[in-house]
C-alpha cells in the first residue's frame, strides 16, 4: 500500500534532490509564513485603505483578500505540478500598485506617485542600514551555493545581491528568474527552458521596463 509521503517522494523525485518530504513541509510553511502579509497587504492597496480622499473608493477588501488567496494556491500549485520548482506565486507589492493606480483608477497615479515619493526622501536615511543587515545574512550564504554550477548558483546570488540593495523581494526573485533563462539561453540550452519559466522571465522584463516607460512619458 503506498503511502501519501512515498507517493510525494516518487512524484516530485524528492531522494533525488536530497530531501524528503518533511524537510519540504517545513519549507513551504516557511515560505508561507513570509508572504502571507501580502494576503492584507494586498487588498489593502487596491481598496485605497488609508489613503486621503480615495479611502473607501477602491476594490472591497473581503473578495479582493479572497482573489489574493485563491491566485497565489492556485499559481503556487500550478508551479510545483508542472515544472517541479518549489516556488511560491504570489501578487507581489509594487505590481499591485500599478494595478491600483494604472488600472483602478489611472488619475490618482501622479499625486500618489509625488507622495510615494516624499516618504522616500524622509526615509532615505534609515533606509542604507536596512539594507546592509539582511544584505550581510544573504552574502554568508554565498559560500553553499555551488558555484560549479554557474547556471543555478550565478542566479542564486544575483538574487541576493538585488533583493537588499533595492528594497525589494520581487526585484531580487525577478532578477533571478532573468538571469537564470538568459545564461541558459546564452549556452545553447533554450530547449531545456520550461515555457513558465520564459513566461515568469518576460514578466518580469516587462516590470522593469515599466518604470523607464513612464520616466519617458513625464
Amino acid at each position: 500500500m503506498r503511502t501519501v509521503p512515498g507517493t510525494l517522494d516518487r512524484w516530485f523525485d524528492l531522494h533525488a534532490r536530497g530531501t524528503d518530504v518533511g524537510t519540504e513541509v517545513r519549507a513551504g510553511v516557511t515560505t508561507f509564513m513570509v508572504m502571507a502579509y501580502i494576503i492584507f497587504a494586498n487588498p489593502i492597496v487596491l481598496g485605497y485603505i488609508g489613503v486621503p480622499g480615495l479611502d473607501g473608493k477602491g476594490l472591497p477588501f473581503a473578495p479582493t483578500l479572497t482573489m489574493t488567496c485563491l491566485t497565489a494556491g492556485v499559481m503556487s500549485i500550478a508551479m510545483g505540478l508542472a515544472t517541479n520548482y518549489p516556488l511560491a506565486l504570489a501578487p507581489g507589492m509594487g505590481l499591485n500598485a500599478v494595478v491600483a493606480f494604472e488600472l483602478v483608477r489611472p488619475g490618482q497615479q501622479q499625486q500618489q506617485h509625488d507622495l510615494h515619493r516624499e516618504r522616500g526622501r524622509r526615509d532615505r536615511g534609515r533606509a542604507p542600514l536596512a539594507s546592509v543587515i539582511p544584505a550581510l545574512y544573504m552574502m554568508s550564504a554565498a559560500r553553499e551555493l555551488a558555484w560549479d554550477e554557474m547556471e543555478d548558483s550565478i542566479p542564486a546570488f544575483v538574487t541576493m545581491l538585488v533583493m537588499p540593495f533595492t528594497w525589494s523581494i520581487t526585484n531580487g526573485i525577478g532578477a533571478g528568474f532573468v538571469t537564470h533563462v538568459a545564461i541558459r539561453v546564452l549556452n545553447g540550452r533554450a530547449r531545456q527552458v520550461h515555457r513558465m519559466l520564459y513566461l515568469a522571465a518576460g514578466a518580469f522584463v516587462v516590470y522593469f521596463l515599466l518604470p523607464l516607460r513612464e520616466r519617458r512619458l513625464t
